[in-house]
């Protein structure tokens, strides 16, 4: 005891307690950053702060991307004047941009599988970014085929595809919610957008509004840093798939084609599809000839964009009570759509057409969401970044074809009467195919639903059925 106690007393004792209140301190210092470690686990668990605010940077994201692509009304004049091309062939540019964000549907949704929506939603931001600096030195229609419709609709893909797909893992008991106040980007990019792009397109040229809009655009790889896959219970789903090796590309799923509701709901999107998107493109233009101002036609986007705003956010909060109402309210949202559309070419003055196409926008705001609820909804959470990918995908041909076709319509007969006729035709043909939804069985994926529950809610859940 003396010898050891001499050993402490010298100068190596004292060296020997400053190892000790170093590892103290050591020790001290790993139980802060376990405490700090465990409270941003907590903060990232579904429905948390966090995840609101994970839902406020997809909004801005959307809204950004979204918004520039749906503005193309506004510039369908301007490049139709500069290049002197048909309306069909300028039609073709934004109409590849609409059909490309969805189109690369299943390329972004394996890409997120193999990677994650953080990296996948920044690349997006970048491609974009790029593909409008591009644009504005486009010589020609054919060039912006590839820079606008082909490059820039890609990079708005992944960041839609990512927004969409990253709030299931945030959100289990507000989902509906939450998908509803993301897609509010779409309408609140035609209420922000439109008059920015046409006060820049008045006061400078086409190209300059191009730049303007890349560097908007890049916004969304700084608020795309927000979404982490890796989230309360599904951080070990997620580690154990890093950990799979010599996998470059998962596999290939399409047990989703089997689901009978799902594929009722997939062919009459397609339908209603092929007629949405050309009021909004050809809209402007049709004010042009009826002697309507751009001015005040950029006002008609923006009050399209405001209750197409409202609507989608209220559509996801009603649709969150009963889960019979997205089905409802997107079967009458249908009807509406095609039956404002075919008005649109009866009214005599501009507020008629005003109140025609804000009608519209009611009827969009609630076929957006609920089509999306419902698809995310047919699918299990293995199924949901290919199956909603290949949902879009179908889809993006719709896109495609409808503003291009319109846009022939209209030189064919002369007038935009026809095109408008034919649009809410697809709308109303839609609605009628989404009626065959009542005559089969919903399918049961509640059992795989149930695996995104926390262990404590599933607790809860045993507790209660042994009760009874």
């Amino acid at each position: 005891m003396k010898s050891s106690q001499a050993f402490m007393e010298g100068p190596e004792g004292d060296s020997f307690l400053l190892t000790k209140e170093v590892i103290k301190e050591q020790r001290r210092g790993c139980n802060d950053f376990k405490r700090i470690s465990r409270y941003l686990g907590e903060c990232k668990q579904p429905d948390s702060p966090y995840a609101y605010f994970v839902c406020f940077c997809g909004f801005l994201c959307i809204l950004i991307a979204i918004g520039c692509s749906y503005s193309y009304g506004l510039l369908f004049p301007v490049l139709l004047h500069e290049f002197k091309e048909g309306k069909a062939k300028t039609a073709w540019v934004g109409s590849l941009a609409y059909a490309c964000g969805s189109l690369f549907g299943p390329v972004v949704g394996l890409l997120c599988d193999r990677f994650n929506h953080r990296t996948v939603g920044i690349a997006g931001g970048i491609i974009s970014t790029m593909a409008l600096l591009a644009t504005s030195q486009a010589p020609n229609l054919t060039l912006m085929y590839f820079t606008f419709g082909v490059a820039f609709g890609f990079g708005n893909c992944c960041i839609f595809f990512v927004v969409l797909t990253i709030m299931p893992k945030y959100f289990i008991k507000r989902r509906s919610l939450a998908t509803g106040l993301v897609l509010m980007g779409c309408g609140g990019g035609l209420i922000v957008m439109s008059p920015i792009i046409q006060a820049l397109l008045t006061v400078s040229s086409w190209r300059i509004t191009f730049i303007a809009m890349a560097g908007m655009l890049f916004v969304t790889c700084i608020l795309s840093c927000s979404f982490d896959s890796k989230i309360g219970d599904n951080d070990k789903d997620s580690t154990d798939q890093d950990k799979k090796p010599n996998k470059l590309c998962p596999t290939l799923d399409f047990s989703y084609l089997r689901n009978k509701q799902f594929v009722i709901h997939l062919i009459g999107s397609i339908t209603c599809f092929c007629g949405i998107t050309v009021p909004l493109v050809h809209m402007a233009e049709y004010c042009q000839e009826r002697g309507i101002d751009a001015n005040r036609a950029s006002m008609m986007y923006f009050w399209n964009g405001i209750v197409t705003v409202i609507l989608r956010a209220l559509t996801g909060s009603v649709c969150d009570r009963n889960k019979l109402y997205p089905r409802l309210i997107m079967q009458v949202a249908v009807f509406v759509a095609g039956a404002t559309t075919i008005l649109t070419t009866l009214t005599q003055s501009y507020t008629e057409l005003l109140t025609c196409f804000v009608a519209y926008a009611v009827a969009d705001g609630a076929i957006v969401t609920s089509m999306n609820i419902l698809a995310l909804a047919a699918l299990s959470p293995k199924q949901r970044s290919q199956g909603f990918g290949f949902f879009h995908f179908c889809i993006a041909f719709a896109l495609a074809v409808g503003p291009p076709f319109g846009g022939f319509l209209a030189d064919f007969s002369g007038s935009y009467s026809l095109t408008f006729y034919v649009a809410g035709a697809f709308h109303v043909l839609a609605g009628c195919i989404l009626l065959l939804s009542y005559c089969v069985s919903s399918p049961n994926v509640a059992q795989e639903h149930s695996k995104e529950l926390s262990p404590h809610e599933q607790c809860l859940i045993v507790d209660v059925v042994t009760v009874l």
